[in-house]
């Protein structure tokens, strides 16, 4: 319930109710009774918004709980600890919003009142400041949206430095003959053409294994391949060649790695290197025959690390399948019936590599989704504010307007006057709020190894439609008040 809202209203229409106000001091009405009768119309009002409040929450809790991953319940989540707490929370929801109002009725004065000549001391300071602070708290989730947004775009669009459109990964496990499955699966899919190729590596975690090269030791990530595993990936070779069934010798004595490795390995011309592996790696020495481009093996969270590549026989691991782009569903029956026919016994699960780097980043995406609703509600919550404030503003200074209008002052000039002031308001929750957004999303960003900047124009986009939110709520408000006959504001002068 927006607090402010509902006493800037009350106070406007306290204009109108003011003459009802000054019969009842003349009636002999005390001021206690004043008070008590608007806090109890005021409490009525909080009242009927509280319970529409929880009643509404069924409607969005089902969205709620899609985009937090959590499974909340309304009828077991109202406990007695909660139900307290609800209604201290609306108790205090009542004293900040029909107190104050009540108070000003309360003081007007029965001959200024009767005589249309009551005055609303003071410029709202309190509406004011919290103006300040929930459009500083709208602006704040704005830009953890826009900022949200870049990075995830960043991490949907960033070159991994493989293709992993169109591969799916599956894997093989259990006690098998690995070699004969092998060579069953690669002669299957030699006869689909919709399937463009296939490749069998390991199942690695990227776990870091000491690798000795000159005397110094380099911790690098391990990955068993075969002689298709770069061109299917399409993974760029810098320098040397792929593995090949042409070098016998590749197959226990040959690596590749990546550019990483080669920097901290501090190889001037690596091709030709000894590379010594430590156990379960035979910790027999190897010799680099290529060079590969520098490609992510894990989450843009982290740094690319060194890497090395070599062959092996295998004991399980992962199937890499790529499809035609034109013939994808054609090569997906296709490979699941060759996957049946060399393990019928084994449960068939495939993933697109594209879907399982996009799960790496859920938890973001999750967080991406609340902060953008949270956005808009506190927009809308703030327009709310900013009509509530508009009108009590107007109220007071209807008299002025009139008195511009007979001077010749234009609609354009009345309307900018009012939104003015409005508007100031909104630039100074844009100076407390883009700090505070600036320190909490570079703290964010920080969690990427890789990431985005966040750049004067998320500022600037985030600023401007703040500013033009808060004139067009205003200006709804202005607008009547610059349309109005100024006769009807001056004839009791």
């Amino acid at each position: 319930m927006n607090t402010v809202t509902i006493y800037d209203v009350g106070i406007a229409a306290s204009l109108k109710r003011a003459k009802e106000v000054g019969v009842r001091k003349i009636a002999g009405g005390s001021r206690l009774q004043i008070i008590r009768q608007f806090l109890g119309e005021s409490a009525i009002l909080c009242l009927l918004a509280f319970v529409l409040a929880i009643v509404g929450t069924r409607f969005p809790l089902p969205l709620f709980n899609r985009l937090t991953g959590k499974q909340i319940l309304l009828g077991q989540s109202l406990d007695t600890t909660l139900l307290f707490y609800f209604v201290l929370l609306l108790v205090v929801i009542i004293l900040l919003a029909g107190l104050y109002p009540a108070k000003v009725l309360s003081n007007f004065k029965p001959a200024e009142v009767l005589y249309n000549k009551q005055k609303l001391s003071g410029r709202n300071a309190f509406g004011r400041v919290l103006v300040v602070i929930q459009f500083s708290l709208a602006i704040f989730l704005l830009i953890a949206t826009l900022v949200y947004y870049r990075q995830m775009d960043y991490v949907r669009t960033k070159d991994l430095g493989y293709n992993p459109q169109l591969v799916i990964r599956t894997s093989l496990v259990g006690d098998r003959d690995y070699a004969q499955i092998h060579s069953f699966l690669q002669n299957e899919i030699s006869r689909e053409p919709a399937i463009a190729g296939i490749s069998f590596t390991d199942n690695s975690n990227n776990g870091v294994y000491n690798t000795k090269i000159n005397d110094r030791y380099i911790g690098a990530v391990r990955r068993q391949v075969d002689e298709h595993y770069i061109s299917l990936l399409e993974i760029p070779l810098k320098a040397g060649r792929n593995f090949s069934a042409a070098f016998p010798s590749d197959k226990t004595r040959s690596l590749i790695v990546n550019e990483t490795f080669v920097k901290a390995a501090g190889l001037e011309n690596p091709i030709g290197a000894r590379v010594f592996t430590d156990e379960p790696f035979n910790g027999e020495a190897k010799t680099i025959i290529g060079v590969v481009k520098d490609f992510h093996t894990g989450s843009l969270r982290e740094r690319i690390p060194p890497v090395i590549m070599f062959m092996g026989d295998w004991t399980d691991g992962g199937i890499l399948v790529k499809f035609q782009k034109s013939k994808q569903k054609k090569a997906m029956a296709a490979w699941e019936g060759a996957f049946r026919k060399a393990m019928p016994n084994l449960q068939y699960q495939v993933h697109f590599l594209d879907e399982l780097n996009a799960k790496e980043y859920v938890q973001e995406a999750r967080w991406q989704q609340v902060i953008r609703v949270a956005a808009l509600l506190s927009i809308m919550i703030c327009t709310l504010e900013l009509f509530g404030l508009a009108h009590l503003s107007t109220r007071q200074r209807v008299r002025e307007i009139g008195v511009r209008k007979v001077l010749g002052a234009s609609v354009r000039q009345i309307v900018a006057l009012l939104a003015a002031d409005f508007l100031k308001l909104v630039m100074m929750a844009f100076i407390v709020a883009a700090p505070v957004a600036w320190f909490v999303m570079n703290r964010w960003l920080q969690d990427f190894a890789y990431r985005t900047s966040m750049g004067a124009g998320v500022f600037l986009l985030a600023g401007l439609l703040s500013l033009l939110i808060a004139f067009i709520s205003v200006s709804v408000q202005s607008m009547r008040a610059a349309v109005a006959n100024p006769v009807e504001s001056l004839r009791s002068e």
